[in-house]
């Protein structure tokens, strides 16, 4: 139930409409240029849309006709028009539509879009509220369930406190005062109190013209209603409410990827350069053997390689997150590309007896940005050879299927040990296998990877079936516009 249903009767309008949308969520958009239309697609596939966006005015639909046909197949809906008046608004409202957007500029179509992605997250949210008036309670909920998130509702403190514990997709708490009282502050105080490790959002609600705003806030809301308000008002404080936690939470998770960043910097980059240090030392103080001087050059080498390793993967990552990795796609063959990049681990495959073997077929094309498409290949093969033992093979091999290139890189190692297929295109993830050789691992190689063939449009995965250690598969378009 992912679908969108973009009922506009400008296709030009309708294209750049959806294609924004899928580009920003994993939402399926189905056009709909008329009400018949709309009404054959809605028939047929009942129980797919999670939304539609409304034109009121199409060329056989006038009026709340095209509203009143998405919302009688129980379908939400957003209605995006050019006029609006005070009268209709209302009637929108009433008819229970989830918002309404004026066409007047950039603006309104970003907010329409935003409102798209929100309310198809509010699905998996759950707001609390406390009020034990019937009628109220029926109202908030009626009203919230417009904004797709679920709604539970509760008599008192007691049962708040208790819903919140059992249900951590709780994350906004409406308390009404006009019900409560004054338990209604202490309420928050329980929540601040008794969930410090949730993040969750508390608006207070009041009709009372005194300083009941001002209790709420000190007790530890973050919004306030004062009665009578409006259901928009309502919605969007909910909903900006769950938009900053969504910040909070991404601002958490960037936290949590600095600090094992750093962490990870200190453990990897200590080793080599302690041993550049140690062996300078020894060279400067020290009246080493000419053998013995060239086995430390060679070791200073190596960690300088490994330190370099690092600090490239680094900044790779910090350039792909964000967004300054740009594209120069072009159609060029593979076969070659594939073979000047292999040229570069002769040296690192002979120091562990390990066989480089291709198969490659030499008419596949790809349209590919040959420097980064490099990375992909370069990561790989560099990955394959780390994780290969002593005396081992290494296989690369590049054919074509079902219309898209495809590249195979298959190492001769212990392969991927079960249940840890799920973190290895993750930053910063290291599985419980280790290189053969001693090997420096970032832990960023495969995530390089995964971000630079999204990029490409394409797709890289593991081959579940290969038994002999991990084969590693990247599907990248032949040419341009496909997929």
């Amino acid at each position: 139930m992912d679908k969108l249903l973009v009922l506009e009767d400008s296709q030009s309008f309708s294209a750049i409409l959806c294609s924004e949308i899928e580009s920003m969520y994993a939402i399926k958009t189905v056009p709909a240029y008329s009400r018949e239309e709309a009404e054959n697609i809605l028939k047929n596939n009942k129980g797919e849309f999670f939304l539609a966006t409304i034109d009121l005015n199409l060329p056989d639909a006038s009026g709340c006709q095209a509203v009143d046909l998405v919302l009688g197949y129980g379908v939400p809906g957003i209605v995006f028009t050019s006029e609006l008046n005070e009268e209709l608004r209302l009637t929108l409202l009433n008819k229970g539509v989830s918002d309404y957007v004026l066409k007047q500029g950039a603006y309104n179509i970003d907010y329409l879009i935003r409102t798209v992605g929100r309310l198809w997250r509010n699905r998996l949210l759950k707001v609390l509220v406390v009020n034990s008036d019937d009628v109220e309670r029926r109202w908030y909920r009626d009203n919230l369930s417009t904004q797709q998130v679920q709604v539970q509702c509760v008599d008192s403190p007691e049962e708040a406190s208790q819903a919140i514990r059992q249900n951590i997709n709780i994350y906004v708490v409406v308390v009404d005062y006009n019900v409560l009282g004054t338990s209604a502050y202490r309420l928050v105080s329980n929540i601040r109190n008794d969930f410090v490790e949730r993040d969750i959002r508390v608006i207070g609600v009041s009709s009372e013209d005194n300083t009941s705003s001002v209790h709420f806030l000190k007790s530890g809301a973050d919004d306030f209603l004062r009665r009578p308000f409006l259901p928009e008002e309502l919605f969007c404080l909910v909903n900006r409410n769950l938009d900053y936690l969504e910040h909070l939470q991404e601002f958490k998770h960037l936290s949590d990827q600095k600090q094992k960043l750093l962490g990870m910097v200190a453990h990897d980059v200590r080793g080599p350069v302690g041993n550049i240090a140690t062996v300078a030392k020894w060279l400067a103080h020290k009246d080493v053997p000419p053998q013995r001087q060239s086995e430390f050059i060679d070791l200073i080498v190596k960690s300088s390689e490994d330190v370099l390793e690092l600090l490239n993967s680094l900044l790779d990552m910090t350039a792909i997150s964000t967004g300054k990795v740009k594209l120069n796609c072009q159609k060029i063959p593979l076969a070659p590309l594939v073979r000047d990049r292999l040229t570069f681990f002769g040296i690192a495959a002979k120091a562990k007896g390990i066989e480089i073997a291709t198969f490659l077929e030499n008419d596949v094309e790809a349209y590919v940005d040959d420097k980064r498409f490099s990375q992909v290949i370069d990561n790989l093969v560099s990955n394959a050879l780390k994780f290969s033992p002593r005396g081992g093979r290494v296989l690369v091999e590049l054919c074509h299927s079902d219309g898209m290139s495809k590249l195979v890189v298959k190492d001769s190692g212990k392969g991927i040990p079960k249940g840890e297929e799920q973190y290895l295109f993750s930053d910063y993830s290291r599985l419980s296998t280790v290189p053969t050789g001693g090997e420096i691992s970032t832990g960023l190689g495969l995530s390089i990877c995964k971000s630079l063939v999204d990029a490409h449009f394409g797709e890289v995965y593991v081959d579940q079936d290969y038994q002999d250690g991990a084969a590693f598969v990247v599907l990248v378009p032949r040419s341009v516009g496909i997929p």
